[in-house]
């Protein structure tokens, strides 16, 4: 896992490096763990990626947002 680890807990600003299907930007990724970086299922609405990720046979999966390309974010 990238980033820094006090008393085992990850370190939040850690650089994550993903390796998405084509297709997938500006949307939700869903991915089985913060371990297991596959992604196991995508799309624009939380609820679509959350059926999907359920299907994969994960019932709590790691999310995560991907921005469009050439966008801006201010979080």
């Amino acid at each position: 896992m990238n980033g820094a680890s006090i008393n085992g807990i990850v370190n939040p600003m850690a650089t994550v490096t993903i390796q998405l299907p084509k297709g997938c930007s500006g949307g939700i990724v869903a991915m089985r763990s913060v371990s297991d970086r596959h992604v196991i299922a995508h799309g624009r609405s939380l609820k679509t990626v959350l059926k999907k990720a359920s299907k994969a046979g994960t019932t709590s999966p790691a999310l995560m947002f991907v921005p469009n390309l050439n966008g801006r974010y201010v979080y």
